[in-house]
């Protein structure tokens, strides 16, 4: 990131329309809010979501738990006698 944003002040602004495409911030990820402060206020930013594996287990894992029913729920097993 640091390398695209000291890119994007030499660019003629007057010449080129800018965009940058990047992802979400993520709690799993450390970001530095200073550089996203260097980037010019010509410069349109798209943020977008994306397939991140940590984000992925988390919700994969909240899925199951509300799908299983917990112990108390199921109901119980009749014994078979012996």
């Amino acid at each position: 990131m640091q390398r695209i944003t000291k890119f994007l002040k030499y660019l003629d602004h007057q010449r080129f329309q800018v965009t940058v495409v990047t992802v979400r911030p993520s709690y799993f990820y450390t970001s530095d809010p200073t550089l996203a402060a260097e980037i010019p206020p010509e410069v349109r930013v798209i943020r977008s979501g994306s397939l991140d594996p940590f984000r992925l287990i988390y919700l994969f894992k909240h899925f199951w738990r509300r799908r299983r029913p917990s112990r108390e729920e199921a109901s119980p097993r009749e014994s078979s006698g012996r």
